[in-house]
């Protein structure tokens, strides 16, 4: 391709992205006969057609905004003496209403004439810009500022125990002592670090979400029991609330999930003082589409006041976690929100739309009751409702007598009394109804060579998972079943 071609398509592109648009006009007895405007200009303009070029200068003059039109008069009068010139005006747009655009040009003399040309620009899209820019750095001088303060906070706790003990060599218990602050310090300083480069993750599109099927309850449960000792030693009282939640079974990070939350009821532990209160909260909302729902999680304290509404503008005085927390919040597709009132303390409300989970119902068949009850407590703890029976004839008695889509998948042993696990499978699938019939069952056995798999599959079952049970495993077969 010719080198000049290229450049002039790189040269077009930037003039497009800068919103620039050239023009040329031409003077015949002291005044613009026609304008002339490149596809930039006249996108500027809001001119979607062609229009002629002396219907282009009329449509353009008559909507300068009547106090600037003298300037643009004196403007084109400057440039036919030669000099440059640049004015910025009020230009009416049909659609956008009033815009500022900035008209620069300057005369060139040719053997047609006196021709005008230059470039008009929009540059409300600059002062956005500008805008955006000046907070961002704003954002960022606020960022590093509390940055700044927070990690001097354990250097200057690891440097001063340091000294200390430095001088007391001789009395090992204080030694003991001043090490075992400095491990504290040490420990709250990496955690600085690690949000720091999630930060860095976050802006970068490096962390990825891992979403698996979790339940909220646990969630709660889980976050409840990392904040107890903090709770405890401020006599804090800790309400914990469900509200409406039909689907406890949903798809997303867990641990994400509960990063975010912790870091919001580490601050409102933070700053609520002793014998004051903190609110847990999960709310279902009835406007999620089919296989959603939405969420919205509140943590409320007696004390903090927050600017309502203002979450971004207060990350500084809450610490990075919270800059982490709107990153991953953000990830998720949801939002975060501040709704604070004098005197009445401050609510964080977490919203969020996730996938949510089919709670399955599996039967599991095993004659070794511990074994049996093992692997039921395990599934359960991933959300399953379970049911337990001891052999073939009784797992094949108890699915005939249950409705068809009672069960979602059937664990089954393959060596047990009365009825093995092959021939209740072979039972379950000469069944007359085909919802009996096309059940999953899964072989759940100590028998591992490859016979044995084909075995399985050749009685009729769908899965094969060995003993001692991996519960990951068996949990990617259920799902695939």
């Amino acid at each position: 391709m010719d080198n000049r071609f290229t450049c002039d398509l790189s040269v077009k592109k930037v003039l497009k992205q800068s919103q620039l648009g050239l023009w040329s006009a031409t003077i015949c007895d002291g005044g613009i006969s026609s304008l002339y405007g490149d596809e930039v200009f006249c996108e500027l303009l809001g001119i979607k057609g062609a229009l002629e070029e002396e219907n282009l200068y009329e449509y353009w003059y008559e909507r300068i905004d009547g106090k600037d039109r003298n300037a643009i008069e004196d403007a084109f009068a400057n440039m036919k003496k030669g000099r440059m010139v640049e004015v910025n005006y009020v230009w009416h747009h049909i659609e956008k209403g009033p815009v500022k655009l900035r008209l620069n040009g300057c005369c060139d003399e040719s053997d047609d004439g006196i021709i005008l040309c230059g470039y008009m620009q929009n540059i409300d899209s600059l002062f956005e810009q500008s805008k955006y820019a000046n907070k961002c750095n704003k954002e960022r001088a606020a960022f590093l500022n509390n940055f700044s303060h927070d990690i001097r906070t354990p250097i200057n706790t690891i440097v001063g125990f340091t000294s200390l003990a430095n001088s007391h060599l001789e009395e090992p218990e204080l030694i003991k002592n001043y090490l075992e602050k400095i491990m504290v310090a040490n420990n709250h300083l990496m955690a600085l670090i690690n949000d720091v480069l999630d930060i860095n993750r976050i802006e970068n599109g490096m962390m990825k979400l891992e979403e698996k099927e979790c339940s909220l309850s646990d969630i709660m449960t889980n976050i409840c029991d990392i904040i107890e000792a903090d709770i405890e030693a401020k006599q804090i009282k800790l309400c914990v609330e469900k509200d409406n939640i039909t689907d406890d079974t949903v798809y997303c990070d867990k641990l994400r999930l509960e990063k975010v939350m912790l870091n919001c009821l580490n601050d409102a532990i933070k700053f609520t003082s002793v014998g004051g209160s903190i609110s847990i909260s999960i709310v279902q909302k009835q406007t999620a589409p089919d296989g959603y729902a939405d969420y919205d999680f509140i943590i409320s304290d007696s004390e903090i006041v927050m600017e309502e509404n203002s979450f971004v503008d207060n990350i500084q005085s809450n610490g990075l976690g919270m800059t982490i927390s709107k990153g991953i919040v953000d990830m998720m597709g949801g939002s975060i929100s501040v709704d604070s009132k004098p005197g009445e303390g401050s609510k964080v409300i977490i919203s969020l739309r996730m996938k949510t989970g089919i709670r399955k119902r599996i039967l599991v068949v095993e004659d070794n009751e511990l074994n049996r009850e093992c692997v039921a407590e395990l599934l359960k703890e991933y959300g399953f409702e379970t049911e337990e029976t001891e052999n073939g004839k009784a797992a094949v008695d108890r699915i005939i007598s249950s409705p068809p889509d009672y069960y979602d998948v059937v664990l089954m042993d393959v060596q047990m009394p009365v009825m093995d696990g092959y021939e209740a499978t072979r039972c379950i699938r000469q069944l007359d109804n085909p919802d009996y019939a096309r059940l999953p069952i899964i072989a759940m056995t100590a028998n591992v060579f490859e016979e044995d798999k084909i075995s399985a599959f050749e009685n009729g079952m769908n899965g094969f998972i060995s003993k001692p049970v991996d519960i990951e495993k068996l949990l990617k077969i259920i799902r695939d079943n």
